[in-house]
Order: C-alpha cells, then sequence, then structure tokens
C-alpha cells in the first residue's frame, strides 16, 4: 500500500470511487461513531467548525487498532441556512429536492486526517454551490424510484442527476461528491501516500 495505509471509515461507495479514480491506495473500515449529531441550521462559518468535529471525532472512534492513516469524512447540504442531512424516508427525500428545485445551496464536506502511529491530525471543511433547475415533481418521483437516496445529503447524488437537475457549480465538483479533492490530495502526499 505504499508507505502509508489509509483507512477510510467510511462505507460511502461515492468517497470511494473518487479515491480509486485519484490512484489512492485505502481500505474501508468500518466508521465506528455510534451518534452523528448534525446541527438543524447555523450560519456556514458555525456548520463548517461542526463538520470539521464530527469529521475528526469518527476518524478517531474508528482508528482504534488501525497502524495508519485514518480518514473521516461528513457531508451535509445547506439551503436557506437549514441543514438537509440523510432523508429518513423518501417522503422527506422528496420533499428536500423540492425545496432545493430553482434556487442555489451549499454542499459542505469536513474531513479529517489522523495518523494513529504520531497522532498528528489535519481536519479541513471545503464548500461548493450548486444551483438547481426548476425540477417538476414527475422528475423528482422519478429520481427517488429509481436511485437509492436515504444515505446521500439533500436526498441526491450529483453524479446521477447530472445536467437534468443542476445547471451550475460553483466550486470544487468533488466536495459535492463528499471529498475535497485538492486540499485531500495535498495533506496525503504530505503524510506519504500515493495519488495520481
Amino acid at each position: 500500500m505504499g508507505q502509508s495505509c489509509l483507512f477510510l471509515a467510511s462505507q460511502s461507495p461515492r468517497r470511494a470511487e473518487l479515491l480509486h479514480q485519484w490512484g489512492v491506495p485505502f481500505e474501508v473500515i468500518e466508521n465506528r461513531l455510534l451518534t452523528e449529531s448534525l446541527p438543524e441550521s447555523g450560519s456556514l462559518s458555525q456548520l463548517r467548525k461542526r463538520l470539521r468535529r464530527l469529521a475528526t471525532l469518527k476518524a478517531r472512534a474508528s482508528g482504534a487498532g488501525y497502524s495508519g492513516i485514518v480518514l473521516g469524512a461528513d457531508t451535509i447540504v445547506v439551503h436557506r441556512r437549514r441543514v438537509l442531512g440523510k432523508p429518513r424516508d423518501l417522503k422527506e427525500a422528496a420533499f428536500m429536492l423540492s425545496c432545493l428545485s430553482d434556487s442555489w445551496h451549499q454542499v459542505l464536506s469536513g474531513v479529517c486526517l489522523w495518523d494513529t502511529r504520531t497522532r498528528l491530525l489535519r481536519s479541513f471543511c471545503v464548500g461548493a454551490g450548486v444551483r438547481f433547475r426548476t425540477l417538476s415533481s414527475a422528475q423528482i418521483e422519478a429520481y427517488i424510484s429509481d436511485y437509492e437516496v436515504l444515505d446521500k445529503a439533500g436526498g441526491y447524488a450529483i453524479q446521477e442527476i447530472g445536467n437534468e437537475f443542476v445547471s451550475q457549480v460553483r466550486g470544487s465538483y468533488s466536495t459535492v461528491v463528499g471529498l475535497p479533492e485538492y486540499p485531500l490530495k495535498y495533506y496525503l502526499r504530505q503524510w506519504g501516500v500515493s495519488t495520481r
């Protein structure tokens, strides 16, 4: 696995796919953080701080017994200061998508890298703006019936909806998917994890 082992404390197939695309050697481990309490609202600066803390708690809780770098991450959608986490059911997913219709929202991805050997820790949070087109109820119903939406912040994955839903992205596409590419690659390289 190269000079340093990276352990991804997330079951998200989207995060794993990004790491594969970037040529990062890693192993998926269980996220052992039992309670993940996200705020319901707040300023972007407050929410960034909370996400960094949550990612740090996740990395530290999951890294026990592993020797290497543990990556913890969390992503939320913020619409008009309200946090949209993972929907509880399809009805809530449809409601979230209808709220996002014809408007901008922010996607925040908080990340923590924790080296279990040296106890060094780096955490950061990156945001990106996403504008949705006007969505019809038929579009929303088709999407939530065709895709698994309950494990996604805001009820959607950008790589599934593409240009049909999204008219514009300000910032990093990978941040919207769940891992900010450039700061993450920078720190990984500094800590001896190879990337392309």
